[in-house]
């Protein structure tokens, strides 16, 4: 599932509503809602939230930045008398 388009200059969101994308079975009654509300504020933050999603963006953006250093095609590292070689290993 995506959620925006990565690119190594820009970042555009899709051109879908956020409903289109988070389809959900059933719609949370005002009770359930105040009850799930209140059982995610009371997550630790510290062992509840890992970064998958900042992750996930982070590894899409350093393999933009990987194309960009074999095929140039922003020219972000033209001029750059680069001797070193690297892999990118696609472990993600």
């Amino acid at each position: 599932m995506r959620f925006a388009h990565i690119e190594l200059n820009r970042i555009r969101s899709l051109d879908k509503a956020p409903e289109e994308v988070v389809v959900y079975l059933t719609i949370a009654t005002p009770a359930e809602f105040a009850r799930l509300s209140e059982e995610f504020e009371s997550l630790d933050p510290r062992s509840r939230y890992r970064g998958k999603f900042a992750l996930a963006f982070f590894q899409r953006w350093l393999s933009e930045l990987a194309d960009e250093f074999s095929t140039s095609k922003l020219g972000l590292f033209a001029g750059l008398d680069v001797k070193s070689k690297f892999v990118l290993a696609n472990s993600w």
